[in-house]
């Protein structure tokens, strides 16, 4: 393969993206120059080196850079004709009404922030204030405007390196990398890492964001010269949405070195265990899972996880008097969640179906499991259910009442040949195809056909 000079865009910070660390670093260690771009933030490094790829982190838009950046787009005829049509929606006219309150909020806010800056204190009460009267529409079309423009910031780095390919993570970075495309000549890939614009139960996102990034979407796709995402059910999304070629799917998957000893499988628990890994959020199935203790009698519950939900869940055990049936783990780094599950019998993915994005869910943490030596308890949601069938490696609970938990958990414990044979199936699977050392050859056919 020859190399290639590759430019990644992403709005998240790099280094705590597994997919897009993994992606980088395969493709630097191919021998491709990859440099990754993001914004900086929280006074990070402008430049370091991860593992066989650099990164790049661009500061945050100020007023300075609108000039620059009406440079650039003049330069990018797709670009520019583009923001013909996604400027109006974000300047579009206000009441008189409107801009009054929004002016005086504005005031306000200035007033409480200075007196702040003299006073030493915070003011919460002002800034509630302040908060409560914004005018939301302007309010959320600046909140875009900015997005917006921020975005393209990363092309100026972007077109230091001169790249041949082009790569945008989610569809916040396809602007910056169809200007990229303009101006640098490169092929242009996009990588969909979830249905963008489908993230939130109907009602919850704002008209205006779901209208702008599905205006991007449907003009941006046709420019892309190759897409992928991480499971069929988003890419036949964008595909019938949008009337968009075919992606390849490259599925998130760890590395082949995390393979637990096969020994391991011999292992026998007393009751058996099942465990949750990851990070503690609200619609991640965890109350009712906590609850189901309450009926389990062949099953304990393990919480492995980080975020300040922690302790609402913690109170909740208390309240459910989880007892010996439940056990919080303590957090653990990314590179040792394999080892860290291994203990158990049952990785449990139980995701709730709030919207469209949901109902494609097939979290890391499934394939983290089958390389511990674990069987699966999933929701019954589209990806899930395609795994858990294709490969054997566990059952499929038809919904989130703790009493059907309970129940699913307790027989599959109880039938404890089945449960192993789920185990060991599980694992050979790990072992011989769900490992990025197989899945990569999807990325390297990729770019090897731009």
């Amino acid at each position: 393969m020859k190399p290639k000079r590759i430019v990644v865009l992403n709005l998240s910070e790099t280094e705590n993206d597994p997919r897009v660390r993994r992606f980088c670093s395969a493709l630097g260690k191919a021998g491709h120059k990859v440099v990754a771009v993001n914004p900086r933030r929280d006074h990070a490094e402008a430049r370091s080196q991860a593992d066989g790829f650099e990164i790049v982190r661009v500061p945050d838009l100020t007023s300075s850079m609108e000039r620059e950046l009406e440079a650039t787009v003049a330069q990018a005829p797709s670009v520019a004709k583009l923001m013909e049509t996604v400027m109006p929606l974000l300047t579009r006219h206000f009441s008189i009404r409107e801009r009054v309150q929004h002016r005086l909020q504005r005031k306000f806010l200035k007033g409480v922030t200075a007196a702040s800056a003299r006073t030493g204190l915070r003011l919460k009460i002002g800034r509630r204030i302040a908060a409560r009267t914004e005018v939301k529409p302007i309010v959320e079309a600046w909140r875009l405007r900015w997005l917006i423009l921020g975005g393209l910031t990363l092309t100026f780095e972007g077109r230091k390196h001169n790249p041949d390919i082009v790569w945008s993570n989610d569809s916040n970075t396809l602007l910056p990398g169809l200007a990229l495309r303009d101006t640098a000549g490169a092929k242009f890939v996009f990588d969909a890492h979830e249905a963008f614009t489908e993230q939130l139960p109907p009602g919850q996102e704002s008209e205006s964001t779901l209208k702008l990034y599905r205006l991007l979407e449907s003009t941006i796709l046709p420019y892309t010269d190759a897409r992928c995402t991480v499971c069929d059910a988003v890419g036949s999304f964008y595909s019938e949405r949008y009337s968009a070629k075919p992606f390849t799917t490259i599925r998130n998957v760890p590395s082949r070195r995390f393979l637990v000893e096969p020994d391991l499988l011999k292992r026998r628990n007393s009751p058996r265990i099942a465990i949750y890994q990851g990070a503690y959020f609200r619609y991640r199935g965890l109350e009712p899972l906590i609850e189901a203790t309450k009926y389990m009698r062949d099953t304990v519950l393990h919480l492995r996880g980080v975020g300040e939900y922690e302790q609402d869940l913690r109170r909740l055990a208390e309240d459910v008097k989880a007892d010996d049936r439940l056990r919080f783990l303590p957090a653990v780094k990314v590179d040792d969640l394999v080892e860290g599950a291994s203990h158990a019998d049952i990785g449990l993915n139980m995701f709730p179906s709030l919207c469209l994005n949901t109902s494609f869910a097939l979290p890391n943490k499934f394939f983290e499991y089958l390389m511990g030596g674990l069987a699966t308890a999933s929701s019954d949601l589209v990806e899930l259910r395609a795994h858990t069938e294709r490969y054997g490696t566990g059952v499929l609970v038809p919904s989130l009442e703790p009493e059907v938990i309970a129940e699913h958990l307790d027989a599959l414990s109880r039938d404890g040949d089945r449960l192993d044979g789920y185990r060991e199936t599980a694992w050979k699977h790990a072992r011989d195809e769900l490992n990025w050392e197989t899945e990569q050859a999807r990325l390297f056919s990729l770019i090897e056909a731009l």
